[in-house]
């Protein structure tokens, strides 16, 4: 019997070709995709609860949240000198909610009893000011601008938007899952980043925002360059910066700048 020997199959067809796709770019692709998801999820988880928040009246989120700046421990008694700041803080903010276009947001100020360098807006209209900001901050136009910052957020619901963006996103995640642990965590992660980025946005929109109220209610925004020079000398390192949802200090010193020089060449017609 003659023996015909089969032909071995060429090389193109080697099932070897797969193992060429090296690990670390297979684990790239796969970070990539599960950040591409996470991105497209957490937009329109975001377009979900903006639509939501403009159907809440600012009345009725200061009802849902109101329990929220009652929870701040304020101390009892303040020194004489944080008093008068504290003081001078509700005059300007009164001032500056003449010129906010906030009529229907019932904003209050609170100091909270804390040694670090803050202030912060809660949903449901509560401004929170530091004692430790209180010791630090050492011009009127400098606390007026902590103060319209703030206000800033509530005029674009930011606080809102922010806890409905991050429920939603939770919930999304949970439900996708549920079945890895590892899987959630990891997107769960991923989402942080996108929302760290659009964070930002709110943050330098806010200062914006802050440095035309200023300019409106106190005539010149003279010092809140001084104050930002000031509070990024206790501020995080540059390294830390992309950890945290406000921008670096110096970028943001030069867009305030920037912007404060184009409303002087162009002022904005008065708040009404």
């Amino acid at each position: 019997m003659k023996f015909t020997p089969r032909a071995l199959p060429p090389e193109a067809a080697d099932a070897s070709r797969g193992h060429d796709r090296h690990p670390l770019r297979e684990l790239a692709l796969l970070v990539a995709g599960i950040a591409a998801l996470c991105a497209g999820l957490y937009l329109l988880v975001a377009l979900v609860t903006d639509a939501v928040v403009r159907r809440i009246s600012p009345a009725t989120e200061a009802r849902l949240f109101a329990a929220l700046g009652q929870s701040l421990e304020t101390p009892e008694a303040l020194p004489a000198d944080l008093a008068r700041q504290a003081a001078l803080a509700e005059r300007l903010l009164t001032n500056l909610l003449t010129h906010a276009q906030l009529k229907d947001f019932p904003v209050q100020l609170r100091i909270w009893d804390r040694p670090e360098t803050n202030a912060f807006a809660l949903p449901g209209g509560t401004i929170a000011l530091t004692t430790g900001l209180l010791r630090c901050v050492d011009s009127e136009s400098g606390l007026a601008f902590v103060l319209a910052h703030e206000l800033g957020h509530f005029h674009a619901r930011d606080q809102l938007r922010g806890v409905g963006r991050q429920v939603g996103f939770q919930v999304v995640m949970a439900l996708l899952f549920s079945s890895s642990g590892d899987l959630q965590f990891g997107a769960s992660q991923a989402g942080q980043f996108v929302h760290l980025s659009h964070s930002r946005d709110r943050e330098k929109a806010a200062d914006r925002y802050a440095l035309e109220l200023v300019m409106a209610a106190l005539g010149s925004e003279a010092g809140t360059a001084q104050w930002f020079e000031k509070l990024g000398e206790q501020g995080l390192p540059g390294w830390a910066q992309m950890f945290s949802t406000h921008p670096a200090t110096k970028e943001r010193l030069a867009a305030l700048r920037e912007h404060a020089a184009q409303l002087r060449a162009d002022p904005p017609p008065p708040r009404r």
